[in-house]
């Protein structure tokens, strides 16, 4: 079960970006270099070898698309909007890591609590539901680039015409058509820039809520509360 976790997260975070990636650059390479080449279409006849290849350029370029964005977006727990929105849960938890794990003396700045909290969870085996916001999170950060970098290319293909070949019939795209898809592509960037922060924002919000709700479990349900407390006795 956690290989295929781990392959969705792949596939999410990197394949799905990396593909739009490459449609970008194809675009901004036939519209910078080739702006007078007919584009056939036509329906793609792919081999074992091909397609692998493909997959591969797409994952590679998905690493890059986030890269990228672990340069221009900064993290959720880093974000001035979300270490005032979740100072009371912070507190809390810092009461929990300073009771059970951490012996510091001096409390920890937001970052560094997040970063406790996230690996009491994993260590007491309750890390499984922050894995989908971080999913959610890295998709949304890398499609949102994708989108943005789609529409770039596009951009480069108004400034020529387009001439397209299907079955047979040439057709001309209109610039309308290709302005109303930048706007498209931007606009989807921009959504998607907001999920990618809406997300992340649930990713801290869940980490701290769950570490408090455990150390303040019912006596009927004592089992996790014990497994943080010996993850404290055990450090």
């Amino acid at each position: 079960m956690q290989s295929l976790r781990i392959t969705l997260y792949e596939f999410l975070g990197y394949v799905v970006p990396g593909i739009l990636a490459v449609i970008a650059a194809c675009s901004a390479i036939w519209g910078t270099y080739f702006p007078n080449t007919i584009l056939h279409i036509v329906a793609p006849q792919f081999n074992g070898v091909m397609l692998g290849a493909l997959l591969l350029l797409a994952y590679l370029a998905g690493h890059l698309i986030q890269a990228i964005g672990n340069l221009l977006f900064c993290r959720a727990e880093t974000r001035s909007e979300i270490i005032v929105d979740c100072k009371h849960l912070s507190d809390s938890a810092v009461q929990v890591l300073q009771s059970t794990c951490y012996c510091g003396p001096t409390s920890p700045n937001f970052k560094d609590v997040v970063s406790l909290s996230n690996a009491v969870l994993s260590q007491i085996g309750k890390g499984n539901e922050c894995e989908l916001y971080v999913y959610r999170e890295g998709f949304y950060r890398g499609a949102a680039i994708g989108a943005f970098l789609c529409g770039l290319a596009v951009i480069l293909r108004l400034l020529h015409p387009t001439l397209v070949q299907v079955a047979g019939y040439q057709v001309t795209i209109p610039r309308s058509l290709l302005s109303l898809t930048v706007v498209l592509c931007l606009a989807t960037a921009l959504l998607f820039y907001v999920r990618f922060k809406r997300f992340g924002e649930y990713r801290v919000r869940h980490i701290l809520s769950v570490v408090t709700i455990l150390q303040n479990l019912p006596k009927s349900d004592q089992s996790k509360k014990e497994d943080l407390n010996a993850l404290g006795t055990n450090k």
